[in-house]
């Protein structure tokens, strides 16, 4: 029943908007291929009318059960990466009815919670698949990658873009799969993107280039249709394909870390900190983090700290005096 000027509990007002719309989405992807996969692959795709009694631990075990046949055909590597990503699919899908969240709703709304729900949350997900520590890139490496970004210009074009996507304006993959043409803009003959989808956290929707990125990109932006993707072809060159070769090639250089657009991303991240007048300020606007915490703890891993030698020095012992 409506609850005048309901704000939702606690845990709910906490995540933003565009936070909690994803965990939404996530349920329905776990939901949608957990029933193809049970039902053989003739499975409806509309799975927004599903009853909250359908949210059960076997919903969680069949929804593995397509990520396992979906990891059957890769390679250790590659196998990784999907029961990790599978993982974060099922916890953020469970986010959407955390414990107080029910209770809110039961107490509050009026809403009965079905006991199967309190399986669904607590069944078990993928085991043994964590990131592996972090492996930075040598200064060899990082060389490395540029002299293939340069060549990929005339062999991958598609692959090229995402790449400066990642380096020179700090995309997500989403953010890459979905970056138009229209989204590059001038202010006060400054190069930026500019899109509705750069505003996680409701801020920064604007992003200022770096790196020297429109050069390289611009001879591929002008001039083309506004509202065509940067990444031309299907949606699975997108959203998939792209992304895969960017993996290969860093893989072929000598990166070692698992999510490989993202580590461009983050070393651009750590340019920008070095590099300009407020830091690591600098660097949370050009990631778009809500919080400066957020850039400081988890994207770090290239900033190059130069420390003097500290000499040792020691204090001065007391006089003894007898008494």
């Amino acid at each position: 029943r409506p609850v005048q000027r309901w704000q939702g509990p606690r845990c709910a007002r906490r995540a933003s908007a565009t936070t909690r719309e994803g965990n939404i989405h996530r349920l329905l992807d776990l939901v949608r291929l957990a029933s193809l996969s049970a039902s053989g692959g003739e499975g409806r795709g509309e799975v927004e009318s599903t009853p909250l009694t359908s949210l059960t631990a076997r919903l969680i075990y069949d929804y593995k059960q397509a990520i396992d046949r979906q990891a059957a055909a890769e390679d250790e590597s590659r196998r990784l990466q999907l029961y990790r990503s599978a993982n974060s699919v099922i916890i953020q899908a469970r986010s959407v009815f955390t414990a107080d969240f029910c209770e809110y709703y039961t107490q509050i709304g009026g809403l009965e919670i079905p006991a199967c729900l309190a399986a669904f949350r607590s069944a078990p997900i993928f085991k043994g698949c964590k990131k592996q520590e972090y492996t930075p890139p040598n200064d060899r490496v990082i060389a490395a990658t540029f002299a293939a970004l340069a060549r990929l210009e005339t062999e991958d074009l598609n692959l090229y873009k995402c790449m400066w996507l990642a380096l020179g304006y700090g995309l997500r993959k989403s953010e890459i799969e979905h970056a138009r043409n229209d989204w590059f803009i001038t202010i006060d003959d400054a190069p930026y993107l500019s899109g509705d989808e750069l505003a996680k956290n409701h801020k920064f929707p604007r992003i200022r280039a770096q790196l020297g990125a429109w050069d390289k990109l611009a001879p591929h932006i002008k001039d083309k249709p506004a509202k065509d993707y940067v990444i031309t072809g299907s949606a699975t060159e997108r959203n998939d394909d792209v992304f895969r070769r960017c993996s290969l090639v860093m893989k072929s250089v000598g990166w070692a870390t698992q999510h490989h657009v993202h580590e461009l991303r983050a070393y651009a991240g750590c340019q920008v900190a070095m590099n300009s007048p407020r830091h690591i300020y600098d660097a949370q606007t050009f990631m778009r983090h809500a919080s400066v915490t957020t850039t400081e703890a988890h994207y770090g891993h290239h900033l190059k700290r130069h420390l003097d030698e500290v000499k040792l020095t020691l204090p001065t012992p007391a006089t003894f005096e007898p008494k």
